[in-house]
């Protein structure tokens, strides 16, 4: 949960504590000055001190980071401490006031489904390691939003990252429309945090950054099919990669590769990733232009086989992208290896490979001067955040 002291919380909020015979209840009073619906918890057997913490740290959350939470969804401090989200009539407040019922209790997951853990941090981190994270202004958002929708699509959906430790990162869900035949999911928030870019490399303007993920149009992406590390690990890709140049005191730029060491999940191979340019996108969609005049780059992932992330690091990027030329950019857990392959000219080429192939985008151009072998990096196992869907 958050620190009390992130926020002056307790001197905005109200939050009343009484028992019944159902048990403890809490409530809000004051949201709406913010414009946010009160909360309440209703029949827990939990302390007060607990009860209220809990209620303060959601209060914080949705006042840091301006979240409008709906009816139905689930919210938490990670992503299987999922907490019901229920809005009807008031109970602590008066019944003509609609207030937003949060389940003290956590969903229950199935016992036997040892893939239902997608906590983004997967050691357990003391509360005293939370600070305020870095978001971007109103005014920036709004910018990355508005390049989000012009050149990737119009925004379905949104994965709200819920307790966030140094950038609250948020995931915007494209849906699949007759142009494009697939999901793109994109980051929106990592570019708040400027990175730690060779000094060598300022006039290229690469401090901030955004990431875009294409997925098949039959990817599963409701809340239940990603308790499965089958759907959900590309947006656990794009969080860990997000948060990657903090933990590491890094950057990100074009033909950079990150290691996981493992497979992604356990019916893929995949298990690395390099990054490119955005991919069947129109010029421009490389960079977002804030007020301010700053810039934020957007790469597409592309996962890779463990001898593609080798070839890369053997040779350089352009060769690897070379090697995969007629592979597509979506995310296919059994796609063909681009080293294992062979030629074009001895291959049969099924349907499935008439899907859009990797272009080389214009920041290629951008990021020219960069050294010819990119790092690869061995992401770490602890990248906090939490999320919930809109």
């Amino acid at each position: 949960m958050m620190k009390e002291d992130e926020l002056p919380i307790f001197n905005w909020v109200w939050f009343g504590l009484y028992r019944r015979e159902g048990g403890l209840n809490g409530y809000t009073y004051g949201m709406d000055v913010f414009g946010k619906e009160e909360m309440e918890v209703l029949n827990t057997d939990a302390e007060p001190e607990e009860l209220r913490d809990f209620l303060a740290s959601l209060a914080s959350y949705v006042l840091a980071c301006d979240v409008t939470l709906q009816d139905g969804e689930t919210i938490g401090f990670s992503a299987d401490d999922k907490h019901t989200i229920t809005r009807s009539p008031g109970v602590s407040l008066p019944e003509e006031q609609m207030t937003l019922k949060i389940g003290y209790e956590p969903i229950k997951g199935d016992p036997e489904d040892d893939s239902c853990d997608h906590s983004d941090n997967d050691d357990t981190q003391d509360e005293e390691e939370f600070s305020n994270p870095e978001v971007y202004t109103e005014e920036e958002m709004e910018a990355v939003e508005g390049h989000i929708q012009q050149y990737f699509g119009e925004i379905e959906n949104v994965f709200h990252e819920l307790v966030s430790p140094d950038i609250h990162v948020d995931i915007c869900m494209v849906p699949p429309t007759e142009e494009r035949d697939y999901y793109t999911l994109v980051t929106m928030g990592m570019g708040a945090h400027r990175m730690n870019v060779p000094e060598k490399l300022a006039e290229y303007k690469l401090e901030r950054a955004e990431l875009a993920i294409a997925l098949p149009a039959d990817w599963k992406l409701d809340q239940e099919s990603m308790k499965d590390e089958k759907w959900y690990w590309p947006i656990r890709l794009l969080k860990v990669l997000a948060r990657l140049p903090i933990a590491s005191d890094t950057w990100l730029g074009f033909g950079h590769t990150m290691d996981n060491e493992d497979d992604f999940a356990k019916d893929t191979k995949l298990c690395a990733a390099i990054l490119t340019g955005p991919q069947d996108t129109e010029d421009g969609s490389e960079v977002c232009i804030l007020p301010s005049g700053e810039e934020v780059n957007f790469y597409q992932v592309l996962p890779l086989y463990r001898d593609e992330l080798e070839y890369k690091m053997a040779h350089d990027a352009d060769a690897l992208l070379d090697k995969m030329d007629g592979i597509s950019f979506m995310v296919e857990p059994d796609r063909q290896d681009a080293i294992t392959r062979g030629t074009l000219l001895t291959m049969i080429l099924t349907a499935r490979w008439t899907m859009p192939p990797i272009t080389l985008r214009a920041l290629r151009r951008r990021n020219c001067l960069l050294p010819p072998s990119m790092p690869t990096t061995t992401w770490p196992s602890t990248c906090a955040g939490a999320w919930s869907t809109t």
